[in-house]
C-alpha cells in the first residue's frame, strides 16, 4: 500500500492521503523546508488505520530516495 506524504527536512510527516486505488492526482503543496513523496508503507506497519499509521511513521531521506519508517521507541 502506498501514501502520498508531506513532510519536512527532519523527517517529521505532516500528512497523508492513502488511496485503495491511486487514481488520478494526489497533491500537497508543500511549503518551505516540506517535501512531498508518494512512498510504500511498511509492510509490518500496513494493519494500523490512518490515525494510527500518521502517528507511528517517520520519513528516512537522508541516505537517497525517501521511505517510510516506524519511528523510534523513545
Amino acid at each position: 500500500m502506498k501514501a502520498h506524504v508531506l513532510f519536512d527536512n527532519e523527517g517529521h510527516v505532516a500528512a497523508m492521503s492513502h488511496r485503495k486505488e491511486p487514481t488520478g492526482q494526489w497533491g500537497f503543496l508543500a511549503g518551505p523546508g516540506q517535501h512531498t513523496a508518494t512512498l510504500e508503507i511498511p509492510a509490518e506497519l500496513a494493519h494500523l488505520k490512518p490515525r494510527d499509521l500518521h502517528e507511528s511513521l517517520r520519513v528516512e531521506h537522508e541516505h537517497g530516495s525517501p521511505r517510510l519508517v516506524a519511528k523510534k521507541k523513545e
